[in-house]
């Protein structure tokens, strides 16, 4: 499930129509988007698109859909969709509910709507029963998804509390015990998952509501708890770029950042900071290949093309990765080809997973 994986992949909308729909909303209303960003601005979309009953909710994604594809609205939409839809989420699963999640599209506002359920699912428990069940509470979900929320919930409450992202809490939610029956790679995966939940929520907090946890440069906070746990340094990695691309000056500047800045931690840390920043550039360019075969140059020119080829692939399908290999790195079309449809290369132990072919650009 690599959509969820990228940060602004749920603000890539193609081929949607530029229509708002709104919900029971008068001429005399203020117009959401006259709002200032912020709970008011949030509240009002909540109120445009809640709906009364289970039946309507995919006419509540459409509906979303369409206003963030909106020409006057839907970039004010943008900024607060997450959160709106997370907002949603949690109130319809309260008035609604069970809502059947396996029936609700994982595209919309990075998968706010599903982040909102769960955490409504899981406020019965404190955060020494979330610590203690989360490496049994998606016992029987979908792992990709079920994991990755968990680690979601789990940083919101650390971030509402200190509003800043703990790791130790952030590791007592989201690690497994050893399961001798299975690979360890297999193990770390569902661990790397909730982890990069709990790191894309604290990117998420950054850039919404409060920005003062972040450092300068915001990487830095992913060397620090290197010493403490690889892959949960591997999954902040992983999130980071869209808080580095809003420090740098520049898509170049921001690429370089990775080899200038990690270097000396080793090709996995890299790696997986330019897939970062791949996927954010990515996000909102119409073209991306043109301007990736521009940008991957120098020492870091192959596992920067291979970083936008996933982030292609992820966003219009697996087939198209070989293509996007052929523009971006003519030399090595076949090799590129390989590593972006292959495992995701997370780092979970002090040595590098290396990638393997696989079949597609899903397989994590």
């Amino acid at each position: 499930m690599r959509r969820v994986l990228l940060v602004l992949a749920g603000f890539v909308l193609l081929g949607t129509s530029a229509a708002v729909i709104s919900a029971s909303r008068t001429d005399s209303e203020r117009p959401c988007h006259a709002y200032t960003h912020g709970p008011e601005a949030r509240a009002c979309y909540v109120a445009q698109l809640e709906r009364n009953a289970a039946n309507d909710l995919s006419a509540m994604f459409a509906a979303a859909t369409a206003l963030a594809a909106d020409p006057v609205a839907g970039s004010h939409f943008m900024v607060e969709c997450h959160e709106v839809m997370h907002d949603l989420g949690k109130k319809l699963e309260g008035r609604l509910g069970p809502i059947d999640l396996d029936a609700t599209p994982v595209e919309t506002c990075m998968v706010g709507f599903q982040h909102g359920v769960a955490e409504y699912r899981l406020a019965s428990l404190d955060d020494s029963a979330l610590a203690s069940l989360g490496a049994t509470w998606c016992d029987g979900q979908d792992l990709s998804i079920c994991r990755h929320l968990i680690g979601h919930v789990g940083m919101r409450r650390t971030l509402e509390s200190v509003n800043l992202p703990d790791l130790s809490y952030a590791l007592a939610v989201c690690s497994l015990p050893p399961d001798p029956t299975r690979p360890l790679r297999d193990v770390k995966l569902n661990e790397f998952r909730c982890l990069e939940g709990a790191y894309m929520e604290w990117t998420l907090w950054a850039m919404r509501k409060d920005d003062s946890s972040v450092p300068n440069p915001p990487q830095m906070l992913c060397r620090e708890v290197r010493a403490d746990s690889i892959i949960a340094s591997s999954a902040c990695f992983s999130q980071v770029g869209t808080l580095m691309y809003g420090q740098y000056p520049d898509s170049t500047s921001t690429l370089q950042a990775c080899e200038i800045t990690l270097g000396d931690l080793g090709p996995g840390a890299v790696r997986m900071c330019l897939y970062s920043v791949a996927n954010v550039i990515v996000s909102f360019t119409e073209n991306p290949a043109p301007t990736a075969a521009r940008l991957c140059q120098g020492s870091y020119r192959f596992e920067c093309g291979v970083g936008f080829a996933r982030s292609i692939a992820a966003n219009a399908g697996d087939d198209e990765a070989g293509p996007a290999c052929a523009a971006i790195l003519t030399e090595a079309v076949s090799e590129c080809t390989v590593s972006a449809t292959g495992p995701y290369p997370f780092e979970y132990t002090t040595e590098v997973a290396s990638p393997q072919p696989s079949s597609g650009a899903g397989g994590a």
